[in-house]
Parts: C-alpha cells; sequence; structure tokens
C-alpha cells in the first residue's frame, strides 16, 4: 500500500513535465496538425515556450487607453490604440500607437502616432515582459509633419520610459507559472524569427 501511494505520488509530480515534453516533441513533427480548439495564449518549444505579435497586441489592447499627468498636473498625455509587430529578421519588437498631449492651461491639444522599436525583458517577480530600453524611432503629428518640438518628444519618452518600468506589456497567469516545469529569469528571452521566446532554466 505505501510502496502504491508512493508511486502515485510520483506520477503527480511528473505529470506537469511529461505534458511539456510532449508538446515540445509535437511541435517538432515534420507535418501540421489540425487545431479546433482556439489558440492558445503561448507556444510550447524544446526550449520553453513562445508567443507571437498577435499574443502581445491581445495582452496591450486591454491596457489601453494609458495615460498620465505631466509637468506637475499642467499637461495629460495619452497613448492609445497600440499595434505590435515582430520584424523577421529582428531582435526587437515594433510598437505603434497614437498619442494625445493636452495642456490643461490653454485647453490645447497635440496628437499623431509613433512608432517605438523595443527590446523586452522578464520579471520573475511579477511574471511579466516588459520593454527594455524603448527607443522612439519616428513621431507623425495629425498634420502630416514629421516633426515635433523637443518637449513634446521629451515628455512622449518620459512616459515611455515610466511604462517600461511599471507595466508588462504581457504577463503570464498563474495557472502558467504552475505547469512551468523549470525556471524562468531575467535573462530568459529572446526575440527572433517573429517570436518572442522564453527560456526555461534547471
Amino acid at each position: 500500500m505505501t510502496s502504491d501511494l508512493y508511486t502515485l505520488k510520483r506520477l503527480r509530480r511528473s505529470r506537469r513535465a511529461l505534458a511539456w515534453a510532449l508538446a515540445a516533441s509535437v511541435a517538432t513533427l515534420p507535418f501540421p496538425l489540425a487545431v479546433t480548439a482556439q489558440e492558445p495564449a503561448f507556444q510550447q518549444t524544446a526550449e520553453g515556450f513562445a508567443v507571437g505579435a498577435q499574443q502581445l497586441q491581445t495582452a496591450m489592447a486591454s491596457q489601453f487607453p494609458h495615460s498620465e499627468s505631466l509637468l506637475g498636473g499642467l499637461a495629460d498625455l495619452t497613448f492609445s490604440k497600440p499595434a505590435v509587430a515582430i520584424p523577421n529578421p529582428g531582435s526587437r519588437i515594433q510598437l505603434d500607437m497614437d498619442y494625445q498631449l493636452a495642456s490643461r492651461l490653454d485647453g490645447s491639444q497635440q496628437q499623431g502616432r509613433l512608432r517605438v522599436l523595443s527590446g523586452l525583458r522578464y520579471n520573475p517577480g511579477s511574471h511579466g515582459l516588459h520593454l527594455l530600453n524603448p527607443e522612439v524611432q519616428s513621431v507623425r503629428a495629425n498634420d502630416g509633419s514629421n516633426q515635433v518640438d523637443e518637449q513634446t518628444r521629451a515628455l512622449i519618452n518620459a512616459l515611455l520610459q515610466d511604462y517600461a518600468k511599471q507595466q508588462p506589456v504581457y504577463q503570464l497567469d498563474a495557472a502558467t507559472v504552475a505547469q512551468i516545469p523549470g525556471t524562468l529569469t531575467a535573462d530568459a528571452i529572446r526575440i527572433e524569427k517573429g517570436q518572442v521566446h522564453l527560456r526555461l532554466g534547471q
């Protein structure tokens, strides 16, 4: 009886690891499998798992509009309508979004569209993927010009850096974390071939 209970416990502990190993093996099959269920939040790989642009897009859509008061409350800056892409080849994600800068002094507004390239970092504490060293590549005002004043650009960068620090663009839920048969460290992320790969440690 004691031997049977010990065997059952071992099987339960190994069940999650076996599931991940099976999924990784299926991912390497030379032929496609028919999938009738809803697309999973991530794809399991031999090294861990991966997420694509669509998964990042879906996660970020629930976080926007993202607003913050700046200049001691004299202005409000809002990011909205994010569009995520993962260029291939490339090692950073591309994020396009609308911006609106509203002054509380005179009621004036500046609006436009900006493009950001950024790496990603994994935060083990929050189980989230955060922007890493985001860089504004272009800012186009709604009047069609490609130039904005230095103050506006500085405010955009300030909110972007704050967003990167505080808000994950993608977060693993508790159920997913519980199923991972290894560990994810801060340097677990690699962006390549149009996907974000998270490698499992030992």
